[in-house]
Formats: structure tokens, C-alpha cells, sequence
């Protein structure tokens, strides 16, 4: 955020039995942690609100809006913002994320009535779009507001270990100790045929790769620079990289192919309290990205991560054919099918036609441009499946 102690405008809205809903305040933050405990029943520390919700370096407001009932929170919500980058120009966006109403206020409205005071104030300012990755039934409740679901992603899966990911069901089916000791022989196979594929499918390319904690905003930045697709995405901006990745809660790591000493490609792994090891995000992005050395850092991300019980990847963020050679499959096959939840995607248009909202070229420069409308891609683009460029880099998700 650019000016931390700056709050939002203040508009509080009353609602039906006592509740009101309003912006959030500068005392809120225990407030917030709380209702997550309470409610998902997940800790959440005041650098982890601090990093995600007040810190960002887009919005000069903290973008949650709150639900209250005598005096205590009961509702919140936030957006999550970003720059999305289409045809040559940037737009400011925002991602719905963490909403979470208690228990004992559910079924009053609270989550509508958030949602429409974060539409009615958006519309007014900067921001072009609602994009998100919504349960099926946050969807349903965003649909009667105006969002239009852009389907279901592919998720890529490589289970290292099976009893992990299949322990429930083989214990179920063959009573514990036979579910266990078929868990056991099912880790065997898979961990030798998957260091079979990991040789086959890991280049021969002269390439060192370099691994760093602390993400290399800058040099990710640049490597994204080289080949920036026509389709709407995220814009890799090193000041993203800095806030997104500084996630106090989970382990980045980065990884960067250098071939005679020029860094030709950037592999960044998040791995889970759960011990799913996520490909969060490969650069340069498709149409152009470069099989070769992505190929060598994946092989790299994965011998340094022989423990994780999962590997994981989202749309396009690493080519399919890549991941397939190291034994990947997406979530449709028969045996994930019933293991895994589909992640949906959704978007909603934000400005309307005579609304104000900067749109910025490749030089930085503001430019309403022909044909895309006045506020960057039109609403006939934001809907459209085809125009997005899906990534695991975006989504408020595990």
C-alpha cells in the first residue's frame, strides 16, 4: 500500500437485525485474525495481514470491507490488486479473496451486501475488473452479481507419494493394515518409475542453475520482459514479485537456468504446510517459453524435493508436454477425478462505458487506445475465456 496509514473512505451501510457493513479501519487487523480462527479455524499472524492485506503496492487503502454486529466482526472481505497486462496495456484489477462470514451469521445477506459495496465503490475508481477463482458456491452468489464464470482450469498433479494422496480411500477399501501395506508397495513403484522419467525427461543442455530464497524480483521481471503474450495475465513486474512472494506463511524458492552465464529462463516453487510442492510461476511465458531450460529446472525442483507427497502446477504455467515427461497428469484423469476439486475461474467487468479509469501502454504511458475501450480490455474480452492466460502465479489458492 503507498501510504500505510491512510484508511479507506468511510461508508458504513446498515443492514437488516443490527448488522452494519462498512470499510475496514486502522484497528481492525485483530478483528480479521480472529474471525479467521474462529471461523476456518486458521491462525493467521499480524505479519501475515500486515504482508497481504496493507502492504500491497497498488491501492493507498487496504481493500477488505467488513461485516459488523454489536461491535464485533462477523464478516470480511478482501481484493486482492493487481496490474493485468493485455495486448500492450495494464489495467489495475482486483482479486475477491478470503471471504469468510461466522458461522452464526450466515444466511443474513452479509456476503452480498460486502460484495456489492466493493462493486458500487470500484465502479467509481480506478479498478477495470473482478477476477477470482471461486468455490462452486461463491460462483453461484456471484453470478446473481454479476460475474461470469470462465470455466474450470487444468490442474497438473505428480504424486510422489500415493499413500499420501490416496491413504484414506486404500485403508477404506482394504482395512487398515492391507490399506497401509498397499500404500507402501504403491510408494515403491512410484518413486523408481518416477526417477526413470526424471532421467529420460531432464535435458542434456549445458545449462547451470542457480537456486535463491529470497525471490529475484528484478531478474524475474526481466526474463518475463522477453516474450510478453497478447493475452490477459498478470504483469510480472518486479514490485509484484517483492509483495507476492514475500508470503511469510510458505516457502518460495526460485530457480534460474543460465546458459554461458545469461539467464535464460526462471522456475519459482512454493511448498506447503501440507507437502504439496507447487510450480507457482515460469518465465518467459508462453507462446515462447523455453522447453530446453525449463525442462532442467523442473528436473532441478524435483530432486530437491523428493519428500513432497504432491507436485503441483495450474493452466499453463510450465508447457504440458514438459510436465507429461515427468509424470505428470491433470485432474481429469480417472484415477484424480474423485480426489481433487476443480479450480474455477471467474471475471467481472468493473467499469462501465463513461467511467474513469487509467490505462497504461507499454512505455507507461496513460492511452485510451481504439477498439479495447476506455478502460483497457472490454467486457466482451474479460469474459472470454480464450483471452486469458491462466497461471498459478494468481490464484489466493493452495
Amino acid at each position: 500500500m503507498s501510504s500505510q496509514s491512510q484508511e479507506t473512505t468511510e461508508e458504513t451501510q446498515s443492514t437488516a437485525a443490527g448488522y452494519s457493513v462498512r470499510w475496514f479501519r486502522s484497528g481492525d487487523a485483530d478483528g480479521v485474525r480472529a474471525l479467521f480462527e474462529d471461523a476456518l479455524g486458521r491462525t493467521r499472524s499480524r505479519a501475515y495481514v500486515d504482508w497481504k492485506y496493507v502492504d500491497d503496492p497498488y491501492l493507498s487503502h487496504v481493500p477488505i470491507n467488513v461485516a459488523e454486529h454489536d461491535g464485533n466482526l462477523v464478516g470480511v472481505q478482501a481484493y486482492l490488486p493487481c496490474r493485468l497486462r493485455h495486448a500492450g496495456r495494464t489495467v489495475l484489477a482486483l482479486q475477491p479473496a478470503d471471504a469468510v462470514i461466522h458461522p452464526d451469521h450466515r444466511r443474513n445477506g452479509l456476503y452480498t451486501r460486502m460484495t456489492r459495496q466493493a462493486i458500487d465503490r470500484y465502479e467509481a475508481e480506478e479498478p477495470s475488473l473482478f477476477f477470482n477463482y471461486p468455490t462452486e458456491g461463491a460462483l453461484g452468489a456471484q453470478r446473481k452479481l454479476g460475474w461470469e464464470s470462465l470455466g474450470e482450469l487444468d490442474v497438473f498433479y505428480r504424486i510422489q507419494r500415493p499413500s499420501a494422496f490416496l491413504g484414506d480411500a486404500l485403508e477404506e477399501a482394504l482395512g487398515g493394515a492391507g490399506g497401509r501395506t498397499l500404500g507402501r508397495v504403491a510408494d515403491g513403484v512410484a518413486r523408481g518409475a518416477l526417477t526413470a522419467l526424471d532421467r529420460v525427461g531432464t535435458p542434456s543442455e549445458r545449462l547451470t542453475v542457480e537456486r535463491h530464497v529470497d525471490p529475484p524480483a528484478a531478474l524475474l521481471a526481466t526474463l518475463y520482459d522477453r516474450s510478453i503474450p497478447e493475452r490477459i495475465h498478470v504483469d510480472r513486474e518486479a514490485q509484484f514479485y517483492e509483495w507476492w512472494l514475500a508470503d511469510p506463511t510458505h516457502d518460495y524458492r526460485t530457480y534460474v537456468a543460465r546458459s554461458r552465464g545469461d539467464p535464460v529462463a526462471g522456475l519459482v516453487t512454493r511448498l506447503t504446510d501440507s507437502g504439496v510442492l507447487q510450480l507457482r510461476d515460469a518465465v518467459p511465458l508462453p507462446p515462447n517459453q523455453p522447453v530446453g531450460p525449463l525442462g532442467r529446472l523442473l528436473s532441478a525442483a524435483l530432486a530437491d524435493h523428493r519428500d513432497a507427497d504432491v507436485v503441483k502446477s495450474v493452466g499453463e504455467t510450465l508447457p504440458a508436454d514438459v510436465l507429461g515427461r515427468f509424470g505428470f497428469v491433470r485432474d481429469s484423469a480417472p484415477v484424480l477425478d474423485s480426489r481433487t476439486k476443480p479450480l474455477r475461474m471467474a471475471a467481472r467487468p468493473l467499469a462501465s462505458d463513461d467511467a474513469e479509469g487509467p490505462v497504461h501502454d507499454d512505455d507507461g504511458q496513460e492511452d485510451d487506445g481504439p477498439d479495447t475501450g476506455a478502460d483497457g480490455p472490454d467486457s466482451d474480452a474479460v469474459t472470454d475465456r480464450a483471452n486469458w492466460l491462466p497461471t498459478f502465479l494468481e490464484p489466493n489458492k493452495d
